[in-house]
């Protein structure tokens, strides 16, 4: 009995270890998971980065469109005044602006381009990694399926059954030698109750022949 108990506690010490190295140990896949998440969260940030440029370029693009507008009004002021070195000056400045201008617009069309393509990339991208997550978590749930079906069995398989049988054997060869110890003593307990009630039923049976005896051999004195 004690080798079953042995042999049950091995079980449950091996089945515990295995839950316990499946919680501890990460699988390559779900580093991979991870990874991708990552991925794209740096993107996010580069397209946040673009956006950012294209919001800037147009800012600045209106500062100067609204400098071009005043000193477009000076120089028209300064024709109305006779101020033609003025309106002159003013006009240079416009001049100046608008080429300015013409320059942002083109830029602003060029980083306009480039958020448009990072977003379509990054959408891409991010489709493309939803559907590689998918099935790197099903990869996961399915390897990690097989593992614990195959630390299961072989904690079975690791006990010989030669060895367990021959357990078993011990075991009803012990219960077998109780069995007959239980016996024999069983049967040395009636024989000795027999010898003591024996004497007895033979000291009932003298007293009744002396009864007989004493009835005979009476009458026979009286006659």
């Amino acid at each position: 009995m004690k080798r079953l108990i042995a042999i049950s506690e091995q079980i449950t010490e091996r089945i515990n270890k295995f839950i316990e190295d499946l919680e501890k140990n990460g699988s390559t896949l779900d580093q991979t998971i991870y990874d991708m998440k990552k991925r794209i969260n740096v993107a996010k940030e580069h397209v946040a980065t673009a956006i950012a440029g294209e919001q800037t370029l147009k800012r600045t693009y209106q500062m100067v469109v609204d400098k071009v507008r005043v000193w477009d009004e000076i120089a028209k002021t300064s024709i109305e005044n006779g101020n033609h070195v003025r309106a002159s000056e003013a006009n240079q400045h416009k001049e100046q602006l608008i080429r300015r201008a013409q320059d942002i617009e083109q830029r602003i069309q060029t980083q306009e381009n480039i958020v448009t393509e990072l977003k379509t990339e990054l959408l891409e991208f991010y489709l493309r990694l939803k559907k590689s997550s998918e099935h790197v978590e099903s990869l996961s749930h399915r390897k990690k399926q097989a593992e614990t079906r195959a630390a299961f069995y072989r904690v079975l398989a690791e006990f010989d059954l030669s060895d367990d049988n021959n357990t078993f054997q011990q075991a009803e060869e012990e219960l077998k030698a109780a069995e007959e110890e239980a016996k024999k003593w069983e049967e040395r307990r009636r024989k000795t109750t027999v010898k003591r009630e024996t004497p007895k039923k033979e000291n009932k049976l003298d007293e009744v022949l002396a009864a007989l005896k004493n009835d005979i051999l009476g009458d026979s004195q009286n006659d």
